[in-house]
């Protein structure tokens, strides 16, 4: 079975980890609240999962998978997007309880998410310095990596400009997939000028594009074969 890909389109379908300090959680402060009403708007699907601690992030993060409904012949192509939201550093992030999530846990953590996802697994990180996860990737196993893309802002980022690149991003998506990151960047610069947002693959983009495509569809024809 042969998948036309010139009829499909890539939508994110996002699961929103949120792990709140303590004064977000008193203040009633929350990004993934927001998010998941205006992915509703944009007509994304969207999945929310406050967390406090290390038992429950790692419960949230089990939940992410990619179903058979998610990847119909033509139309709209649901790709998984783990977004977490939380207080970080270059180093880690921290969750409600005050437990840290270094890289190298991160990549522990991510590696068997990302399996289960076909290895189509993007990460947003809503988090300060954020895009130093890609640390995350550092292996001397060239096979094993723990996402596809991953996004975050190099410095410290404003509530309000995460909120806006965020949006920006999951409007744009597709443009993952048609090798336009230079405009998508430049649109979440316009945005978010203070944070600087990278996004980056797990992988170098140009060489592994073409074997990107045709994994998506050795997982079609997986599917279809059931």
């Amino acid at each position: 079975m042969s998948i036309d890909l010139s009829k499909i389109k890539f939508i994110p379908k996002v699961y929103i980890v949120e792990s709140p300090s303590y004064d977000d959680y008193i203040s009633e402060r929350s990004e993934g609240v927001i998010l998941c009403k205006s992915l509703k708007m944009m007509g994304i699907n969207s999945v929310y999962f406050p967390v406090f601690t290390m038992e429950g992030f790692k419960f949230a993060l089990n939940k992410i998978k990619i179903l058979p409904e998610d990847m119909p012949d033509e139309g709209e192509v649901k790709l998984p997007v783990l977004h977490i939201s939380a207080h970080g550093n270059r180093d880690c992030f921290a969750l409600t309880n005050d437990e840290t999530v270094n890289w190298k846990m991160f990549r522990e953590i991510l590696i068997p998410v990302n399996e289960s996802c076909f290895q189509l697994l993007t990460v947003s990180m809503s988090v300060c310095r954020g895009y130093n996860a890609i640390k995350a990737t550092h292996t001397t196993d060239n096979d094993t990596l723990p996402y596809l893309y991953i996004i975050g802002p190099t410095n410290n980022t404003p509530w309000v400009e995460a909120m806006l690149a965020f949006q920006v991003f999951y409007y744009n998506f597709s443009h993952l997939f048609d090798e336009d990151l230079k405009a998508l960047k430049t649109k979440l610069d316009a945005v978010a000028p203070q944070s600087d947002f990278q996004i980056v693959d797990g992988e170098e983009a140009k060489e592994k594009y073409i074997k990107l495509m045709e994994k998506i569809k050795g997982v079609f024809e997986k599917y279809k074969s059931c």
